[in-house]
C-alpha cells in the first residue's frame, strides 16, 4: 500500500520522501481496527500554533497526489 501510494505521489510531485512522525492522528484508530493508513499533507510550519501555515504550492501538489492515489487504488 505504501509503495503504491508513494509511486502515485511521485507521479504527481516528482518526489516522495518518507519520514517518521511522533504526533498522534486518527490513523491510530484506524490501525486499531485493522485498517492501514498513510499520513501526508502539504508543507508548512507551526502545527496547531498561532502562526500555523501551509505553502500554497504544496496544497496544489497534495491535490494532484490525492488524484493519483485515487486513480491508483480505484481504477
Amino acid at each position: 500500500m505504501v509503495e503504491r501510494a508513494a509511486a502515485a505521489i511521485r507521479r504527481a510531485c516528482g518526489e516522495c520522501e518518507f519520514a517518521g512522525m511522533s504526533a498522534w492522528t486518527d490513523t491510530a484508530l484506524l490501525a486499531t481496527a485493522g485498517i492501514p493508513g498513510i499520513v501526508f499533507g502539504p508543507s508548512g510550519r507551526g502545527l496547531h500554533g498561532d502562526a500555523e501555515y501551509v505553502e500554497v504550492e504544496s496544497v496544489y501538489k497534495c491535490a494532484a497526489a490525492l488524484r493519483e492515489i485515487i486513480i491508483e487504488f480505484c481504477a
